[in-house]
């Protein structure tokens, strides 16, 4: 896989975390998309113990996110990551309109960073790998965000994106979409 790029999110101003001060993503591109969602500091952070199950409801707590919208039209893909390997996956025929379930040829691959040689560092940080086969919907071109909800362990909740629309934070708002999905890799 290549490296495509590392990307800081920012918290929503309205609802800041109280110790974590950073999260971010980097990408890598190949015949799959790999990210690797970055949570620095994470002694505060309260992370789910779910299994490797497919889960609705994910974002109410810790949940890394990617949303994915193919060029033209209204249709776009919301993929959930949760820590420990929950995850889901939802269509939208508009924004916040007809939300189905997404199927998905290969469930997401995870590496929590607790369980392999980076847990040494935890909890001064935290990361969640995920490792998605190139589905139809991660064409090049398609536009994406990449959001997290971040929950510590006294309950505050903080929302974090490439850029938040106006108002209250809405990881769905088609201000959110600012990169563009990858092409595969060299072979």
């Amino acid at each position: 896989m290549e490296f495509v790029g590392k990307h800081r999110l920012v918290a929503h101003p309205r609802h800041p975390a109280k110790s974590v001060r950073s999260v971010a993503v980097g990408m890598w591109s190949g015949d799959a998309v790999m990210l690797s969602y970055a949570v620095t500091p994470a002694t505060a952070l309260a992370l789910p113990g779910h299994g490797p199950e497919r889960r609705d409801e994910l974002w109410e707590h810790t949940c890394f996110e990617l949303f994915v919208k193919p060029p033209g039209g209204s249709l776009y893909h919301e993929l959930n990551f949760a820590p420990l390997s929950a995850w889901n996956a939802y269509s939208f025929s508009g924004w916040r309109q007809g939300r189905v379930a997404l199927p998905l040829a290969h469930a997401p691959h995870f590496v929590d960073s607790r369980t392999d040689d980076r847990k040494s560092l935890f909890p001064a940080a935290y990361e969640l790998d995920v490792v998605l086969v190139r589905e139809a919907f991660l064409a090049p071109g398609a536009r994406m965000s990449l959001t997290a909800v971040v929950e510590e362990s006294d309950g505050t909740r903080s929302y974090w994106a490439l850029a938040h629309p106006p108002g209250e934070p809405d990881f769905h708002h088609p201000d959110c979409f600012r990169l563009e999905v990858p092409p595969a890799g060299r072979p």
